[in-house]
Order: structure tokens, then C-alpha cells, then sequence
């Protein structure tokens, strides 16, 4: 039940960070909200890495043990279920740049970001 706290608390300031035009830490929130989606679905299926995730670090180990094992809706196609890897790790980039990079999230990246967000909760939250 934790990660499900924390995960709809980091949404919840998300919002309100993004409404405050905060893009560089709403994307961040919004980000770890998804991250801890991941982590309570591996848990909650007891979701083990596996030699060639360990090849990865951190999120990346995480994300790539979720989409090998992540549950997919029957009606997405192949290439849906691509694009939602694709996209996952879409939002991370960003939330990389939101918090290591030298510039702000823009309203337009902040935008695309949120579109994207919103379509990979209603896949994990709907499954």
C-alpha cells in the first residue's frame, strides 16, 4: 500500500506544481509516480530480474523487467505495446533533463509529457 500512497501523492503535486507552472518538478513528480507504478506491479507479481536485466542500472533494470513482464491489454497490438515501452522511457528522459539539465521544461514539453503520462497510468491503472 505504500507505493500506492506515495505514488498518488507524487501525482497529486505534480498538479499542483503544473497548474503553478513548476514543469521542471511536475515532470519529475509525475515521472516517479509512473516509476512507482512500475514498482508496485513487479512486486505485487513477484517480478524477478533476470540475467539481462541486470545488465542495466537502476530505473532502467526496473522498467525493462516490468515491460518484459507487464501483463498487456488483449487488444493492444504489437507495435501499441512497443510504443508503450518506447514511451515510458520517453518519460524518463525527460524527467532526466527536468532534473540535470541546464534549461527549464518548456509549456510544450510539459504538455507532450503529460499527454504521454496520462496514457501510460490508464494502461498500468486499467490492468
Amino acid at each position: 500500500m505504500f507505493l500506492q500512497d506515495k505514488y498518488k501523492r507524487n501525482e497529486k503535486w505534480a498538479e499542483i506544481l503544473y497548474h503553478k507552472e513548476e514543469y521542471s518538478i511536475s515532470v519529475s513528480r509525475y515521472y516517479y509516480s509512473v516509476y512507482q507504478r512500475i514498482l508496485k506491479y513487479n512486486k505485487n507479481k513477484e517480478i524477478k530480474f533476470d540475467e539481462e536485466d541486470l545488465k542495466e542500472k537502476g530505473h532502467l533494470k526496473t522498467i525493462k523487467a516490468f515491460s518484459k513482464n507487464f501483463i498487456f491489454p488483449v487488444d493492444m497490438n504489437k507495435k501499441e505495446r512497443k510504443n508503450f515501452r518506447e514511451t515510458i522511457l520517453e518519460l524518463k528522459e525527460l524527467r532526466e533533463k527536468a532534473d540535470y539539465g541546464d534549461e527549464h521544461i518548456s509549456k510544450q514539453e510539459m504538455e507532450d509529457f503529460l499527454e504521454k503520462f496520462r496514457d501510460i497510468v490508464h494502461i498500468i491503472d486499467n490492468q
